[in-house]
């Protein structure tokens, strides 16, 4: 597969790993972490129901910015907002500040990251080979998310939820890192 002998690719392939391994392990945790930290699961669900709508502006107003700001910084943005997240999570912050986050950052960062795929695999990829690209992403996304998914569970059995996210920090620290 030529796509393979594509050097930015590879590279962008482990950002990828690493986004969509901690950003679909809290996708799964988070509810659990909130109720745990003491919510009632109606107080939780609603956090998380409100929080879908907060990704609303970056999709309505995507046309002011996605194609004026580089990939890089894109990434940088996108990165950045799941490391706050995770040391939100991970450094036990008073829950107001856990919410908040919650709020700003859970799910606008998932969805300026598939906008930002989007737009990566259109300016490192061959017009014919974006769609294989892009499901290949797909695809380590999902490989990804299983593997984040049972260690996070082992982690948190053995340890905390603040264990967890010290551990997510470091990963988003690395995947800030990878993207500089």
């Amino acid at each position: 597969m030529n796509l393979f002998k594509n050097k930015k690719l590879i590279y962008y392939l482990f950002v990828c790993a690493v986004f969509y391994g901690v950003t679909n392990m809290s996708n799964t945790f988070i509810p659990s972490m909130l109720t745990n930290k003491g919510l009632n699961i109606d107080v939780t669900s609603t956090i998380l129901s409100l929080a879908v709508f907060c990704e609303a502006p970056f999709v309505l107003f995507s046309s002011r910015f996605m194609d004026k700001i580089a990939n890089k910084k894109l990434l940088l943005i996108a990165v950045s907002m799941v490391c706050i997240q995770c040391a939100v999570y991970g450094f036990d912050m008073p829950m107001l500040i856990t919410i908040l986050i919650t709020l700003i950052a859970k799910h606008p960062a998932g969805m300026l990251y598939i906008m930002i795929n989007l737009k990566v695999i259109n300016t490192i990829i061959d017009e014919q080979q974006q769609i294989t690209a892009l499901a290949l992403v797909a695809t380590l996304k999902n490989l990804v998310s299983i593997i984040f998914q049972n260690v996070a569970g082992n982690i948190i059995d053995m340890t905390s939820y603040a264990y967890l996210y010290q551990i997510c920090f470091v990963c988003m620290i690395i995947c800030l890192i990878l993207v500089l």
